[in-house]
């Protein structure tokens, strides 16, 4: 793959790649847009900082995952749709990159590491996935014009403490159902406003190995079971906790089922 091919505008990845490898088009300062091969899977670090021309990239649904630093300072990348695939944003993944006004973490995304979001100065709005669970408050250190936190996870991440004036200044929005428990939470208590999201955030009604339906009852293995089980509605109000392997006397409806590992919407 070309490094620092000073009049590189545009760039087709073919279906071959699978990779992206670090530094494979950082500073590529007249690079404009790239379109990836659908076979790709990851991205590595800084693959494309410094593009401070790029305006445009579509992320194919298959990539896992993304380097730190790997968007860096593309100043004029204006969006980006996060794959549903993604398990984690590293440190620096974004910093610096100056019109991005809006971001949507994916569900399968649990951790938001160190300085993330860095100096996106203006972004609006940042939503977080049902599964997140750590956030690096540094993440959004220097988004001044950030107003909106979501978060679609009914349980509240760990997260450092925030600013008073993001305090007073971010609206922070969860599942309905959910707003008692940010209400008690450390960091998440302190925000002046903590309102509902409107949905839970799980995009499918899913069927997964470890969770089934069959006559309007929920069916989870044993091993699920064992770890813990929580039942969400589509509010974000939880109605079922435990350790059984079989819950019913659920209304028909959508459900949200969490365990350790995984969450999926069901319908009864």
């Amino acid at each position: 793959l070309p490094i620092s091919c000073g009049s590189l505008t545009s760039v087709k990845i073919g279906e071959g790649i699978m990779e992206i490898p670090g530094y494979a088009f950082s500073d590529n300062d007249k690079l404009e847009n790239i379109k990836l091969g659908a076979n790709i899977t990851s991205i590595g670090n800084n693959a494309f900082s410094d593009c401070s021309y790029l305006t445009e990239i579509s992320l194919p649904e298959g990539v896992k995952s993304i380097g730190s630093y790997a968007f860096s300072r593309c100043s004029r990348l204006a969006d980006i749709k996060l794959p549903a695939g993604i398990e984690k944003i590293e440190n620096h993944t974004f910093l610096g990159c100056e019109r991005l006004t809006e971001i949507t973490i994916p569900d399968n995304v649990r951790t938001i590491q160190s300085y993330a979001f860095y100096l996106c100065t203006r972004l609006k709005r940042l939503t977080f996935g049902a599964n997140t669970e750590d956030i690096a408050v540094s993440s959004i250190e220097g988004c001044a014009a950030l107003t909106e936190i979501g978060i679609r996870n009914p349980e509240p991440p760990t997260c450092g403490a925030f600013t008073n004036k993001q305090y007073m200044d971010i609206a922070l929005k969860v599942p309905e159902g959910a707003i008692a428990e940010y209400k008690k939470a450390e960091p998440w208590k302190n925000f002046w406003s903590i309102e509902a999201i409107g949905s839970s955030g799980v995009d499918a009604v899913a069927a997964d190995r470890i969770v089934s339906v069959r006559g309007g009852v929920i069916y989870l293995t044993d091993e699920a079971a064992a770890q813990g089980v929580k039942v969400y509605d589509t509010t974000g109000r939880c109605v079922y906790e435990g350790c059984d392997t079989v819950v019913s006397g659920l209304c028909s409806g959508i459900y949200i089922v969490k365990t350790k590992d995984t969450t999926v919407k069901v319908c009864l």
